[in-house]
């Protein structure tokens, strides 16, 4: 889905102009680059670090593709959030049976 959303910031004319959204894209991949290369041991408490950035990108993008596109992009919106909270409510439940 953090894919799909720099895609969608790439692709969107509207949010390229946005100095903020320009912004916020630097500083992922600036920090995305900071865990990728200069943390020499990867940890899953590290992902509390950029979990931010990219719930961000992903947020923005579903808001400009919701509020700017017709209405086959709004149902794939809502389908793409759908799956996401499934699947985060399934871990969610799987970790807390388990």
């Amino acid at each position: 889905m953090t894919v799909t959303a720099v895609a969608a910031f790439a692709a969107l004319p509207a949010v390229r102009r946005s100095d903020g959204c320009r912004l916020l894209l630097a500083l992922t991949g600036l920090r995305f680059a900071c865990l990728s290369v200069g943390a020499s041991v990867k940890y899953t408490y590290y992902l509390v670090h950029i979990i931010p950035y990219f719930a961000a990108l992903i947020g923005i993008a579903i808001t400009y593709t919701w509020y700017l596109s017709g209405r086959k992009a709004r149902l794939l919106a809502a389908a793409a959030l759908a799956m996401y909270f499934g699947v985060q409510t399934s871990a969610l439940v799987h970790s807390a049976v388990s």
